[in-house]
């Protein structure tokens, strides 16, 4: 029930947020509203909490793109061998590319 009256203090903070207010300045209009400091905080707690989750989930889209980049520079590195053509270039590349776009994903997910 709780959720319903902030919403519509979620939605406003996304608009702040796409006008490229910083949150500090977000906070300072929010304080502005005169609300009562517990629902001040559950606002901004419930915030906070979007914006994690927001970021994690983009963290393990990244950590599977990554991971298929792997996956793709070993089979890549197979089939290049088992044809005797040159195959580091696609095993070193991709590979460094892939544990890269994982870390990426990594610091999203812990971060």
């Amino acid at each position: 029930m709780e959720s319903v009256h902030i919403q519509p203090f979620l939605d406003q903070i996304k608009r702040w947020k796409g006008e490229g207010l910083a949150a500090s300045q977000i906070q300072t209009r929010l304080e502005q509203l005169q609300l009562p400091q517990e629902q001040l905080n559950s606002i901004i707690q419930e915030w906070k909490r979007i914006c994690s989750r927001q970021k994690r989930d983009a963290g393990f889209m990244w950590t599977g793109i990554g991971g298929t980049i792997m996956l793709i520079s070993f089979m890549l590195s197979m089939f290049l061998f088992q044809q005797n053509q040159n195959f580091l270039f696609v095993l070193y590349t991709l590979t460094f590319i892939g544990i890269a776009i994982v870390f990426k994903g990594l610091i999203d997910i812990l971060g």
